[in-house]
Order: C-alpha cells, then structure tokens, then sequence
C-alpha cells in the first residue's frame, strides 16, 4: 500500500500485490466504519485477490475509483444489517469516475452492491456477479448509477453522474430478499451491441434492451430513468450459448437439448437408468447439487425455447474464475 501527499492530503492512494490480501471487519459499534475508507482524490485497487468480509461497507471513497487487474470479493457477514455497501462513491463528493477494468468482482450479501452516487461507472473486460440482500424492507440495488439531488443546499435539483459504460464486459445482478432493483442508471454507453436477459421463474430469456430495462419517464419531474425492478437482471457482450462438447442439460450428448434429455433425467431420479458422473454434471442444470425432475422441467423449457440459459451455464461464467 502506497500513498501519495498533496498539501498533507493523500493525493492517491494505491493497494496492489500479486498476492491474497483478506481485509475483515465485523464490529457493529461504529455503524460509518468501512473495510477500505479513503478521502484521497484518487484511489488503484491493484492486488491478484482481494477478500473483503465485513458486516459495513466493502470500499467507500471520497475520490476516484480503480479497480484494475484484480480478483474481488466482497462478503457481507450478517445479513439484517439494515444499510451496507458493496463498493461505493461518498454522496456528498463532487462527480467521480468508477473504473473497473480487467477485473473479476463478487459481492455477496449487500444491500447496495455497487452505488456510485453522483459518479459515473465504465467497465471493461470485466465479469461482475452481485447477489443484493434487503434486510429492511426498501429498496436494494445491485449496480446504482446516478443521483438525482441536491444534496447540498446551494446546487441545483438535476443529474449527477449517471453514465454506465460497458465495455466487452459481462454483469448478473441477482436479489435476494424483499424489493430491489437489479439496476438503475439514467445513460448507457455501450462499446457494442449488448445482448440482455431477464429472470423468468426459474432461468433467464434473452430481450433486447427495451423489453429489458423499463424507462421511468417521470421518476422526476422532467427526469426519466432506466431501471429494472424485482428481476435478476444478466448483461453481457457476446451471446452466451454452449461451446465445445460440454452443453448444459444434454445428457445423451446428441448435441441438442431436447425432451429425450428431460426423460433421461426423470429415469435418473427415478432410479430406472442412472446417470454417469458427466451426464449428472451437463443434467443439474438449476445447480442444485441434484438431478431431479426440477431440471427435467427445466431442459423441457429450454426445449421449446421458454427460457435460454440454465443457471448452470451462468454459474460457469461468472463463479468460477
């Protein structure tokens, strides 16, 4: 760790290593503590894997924000924390950037996953899994970007911040608990065509943006903002299907999923016809740790095109680098 000093001030303030760093806080005394707290302008978050488990705040800053090159987890330790932040921008900084690039990030159990308040969010070449726990009963979020204020008495009511860049990227906000929204922001930046999926009731179905992601055209009065409300919400840049010889819920391994697949399943769970250990892998589909008629139904669904991506096949993408 590293800093450097402007007029007493840390200027810039840097963690990196190639290492494993593991930064644990869980005292319910001082509810402002954060793992990581910084009122430097700049902040790089650099180290190979960082591990954050706190029952507050994983990182909040008063500046701007890096993450590069760098392995994050972030877990909550108790979940009725009423108010805790993943990664966060102070609400009462100017407008700051949010960078993540080349990066893996996981947070757990949060009521905010990632909330740049009046700051804007590019992310590249990243993957982001946030799964947002609410604890209170309003709202929770996974990414929030944007702030409609003031939050002082002399500035103006109107947006701060907002911008969500994404590029080459994938990101799954998922909610766990009472009401939240998966996302919110008020301008996306795309690099590239982006392809979107929502949760049905047990997977995800490929939308373009517009079925996706709803418009609130009076969140404010004259301010519209996008939002998605009680759904995981997965966005990615490329397509997600199967690759290879491995292809999630087919069992008989004719390279197509289908209602033969389902009955293979059934004839597993039913001790008629068991499974080998592969085909018991490529048959759990909704990563259970069985296979059982609830992934029968599933790989029936997927089928006849009801849903389009298992959980098993997100689960290999964005928890297990």
């Amino acid at each position: 760790m590293e800093g450097k000093y402007s007029n007493d001030k840390v200027d810039t303030l840097t963690i990196k290593g190639d290492g494993t760093l593991t930064l644990s806080y869980d005292s319910e005394e001082d509810y402002a503590r954060s793992a990581i707290k910084s009122e430097a302008s700049n902040i790089n978050i650099g180290c190979k894997n960082l591990i954050i488990n706190t029952i507050r705040d994983g990182i909040n800053v008063d500046g701007n924000l890096c993450i590069q090159n760098c392995n994050l987890k972030i877990n909550s330790t108790k979940k009725d924390i009423w108010v805790n932040y993943g990664i966060t921008i102070d609400i009462y900084s100017e407008e700051k950037i949010l960078m993540i690039e080349n990066s893996v990030i996981n947070i757990n159990g949060m009521t905010f996953g990632i909330d740049t308040q009046k700051g804007n969010l590019t992310v590249k070449d990243s993957n982001i899994y946030i799964k947002s726990y609410n604890a209170s009963g309003d709202n929770s979020f996974g990414i929030g970007v944007g702030f409609y204020g003031p939050t002082f008495i002399d500035e103006d009511f109107k947006v701060y911040g907002g911008e969500f860049t994404l590029e080459n990227s994938n990101i799954w906000c998922s909610l766990d608990g009472r009401n939240g929204y998966s996302t919110y922001f008020y301008k996306l930046n795309p690099s590239q065509n982006l392809y979107y999926y929502t949760q049905t009731d047990d997977s995800f179905k490929l939308q373009s943006f517009d079925e996706a992601i709803e418009y609130d055209e009076n969140f404010r009065p004259g301010v519209g903002r996008y939002e998605l409300y009680n759904k995981d919400l997965l966005i990615t840049t490329d397509k997600i299907q199967d690759e290879g010889d491995f292809i999630h819920g087919d069992v008989d391994q004719n390279e197509t999923v289908d209602a033969a697949d389902a009955l293979n399943i059934l004839k597993h769970a039913a001790k008629i016809n068991i499974l080998s250990d592969e085909q018991q892998t490529m048959g759990d589909v909704d990563q259970n740790g069985n296979v059982d008629a609830t992934d029968a139904l599933m790989v029936l669904k997927k089928a006849a095109k009801i849903i389009d991506i298992f959980p098993s096949a997100l689960n290999s993408i964005f928890l297990n680098d």
